[in-house]
């Protein structure tokens, strides 16, 4: 039996093992860490990526690199970047013209399978998607904003003849008009008190009268 206080003594389970710093060491998980160098190949692969919608994480991911390792190829590579670049570029006009399409509505050709004494008939025919309101609403907010965004859309209007329309007639921009027109303003509401009761009231509290 292996000596007790003797971790390198064979038959003892907590052996010394692999160094803890060292990835390289045999028995330490993660094996030597380093990333796959930077290939020209990798313009191409990266672009038909992108082209199916792929995000930069996923880039980082189908590389076997490390987030900073993908900027710092798109920094220092100008084809690699640019390959992106035309990817991205190229999935956001089918996604625009599928925005477009659902807004006024396509048609597409569908197989429609039959059966007919008991044999399998396959025929072609027309599947017509209607318009979509709210991808119409969503590309007019995008290409007219002006027109056809919600935000542009709060409405300020008073009705005529009351009390802030005649304010709104009074003000001119930021600057108040002469005093001479505020005569159509409405007198405010005084409130009608008699002024004996009131000093009383007042007295009473300063005495400490109050209960």
């Amino acid at each position: 039996m292996a000596p007790r206080g003797n971790k390198n003594a064979k038959g003892n389970r907590g052996g010394k093992g692999a160094p803890m710093g060292s990835k390289r060491a045999k028995g330490n998980k993660g094996g030597n860490g380093q990333e796959p160098k930077y290939r020209p190949e990798y313009c191409l692969i990266a672009k038909m990526l992108c082209e199916k919608g792929a995000t930069n994480a996923e880039l980082t991911i189908a590389f076997g690199i490390s987030r900073s390792t993908f900027f710092l190829w798109r920094a220092t590579e100008s084809k690699f970047a640019e390959s992106i670049l035309r990817g991205k570029e190229s999935y956001d006009t089918r996604v625009v013209d599928s925005v477009a399409e659902r807004a006024i509505g396509y048609d597409y050709i569908a197989d429609k399978i039959m059966q007919y004494n008991g044999a399998v008939i396959r025929a072609k025919h027309s599947v017509h998607v209607p318009a979509d309101v709210g991808a119409a609403k969503f590309w007019l907010a995008c290409r007219q904003p002006a027109e056809w965004s919600e935000s542009n859309r709060l409405n300020l209007s008073v009705e005529e003849g009351t009390p802030l329309s005649r304010l709104f007639d009074a003000i001119c921009g930021n600057k108040i008009m002469p005093a001479g027109h505020y005569d159509q303003l409405p007198a405010p509401n005084v409130i009608e008190h008699e002024d004996e009761a009131v000093e009383v009231e007042v007295g009473r509290l300063r005495r400490g009268d109050a209960t």
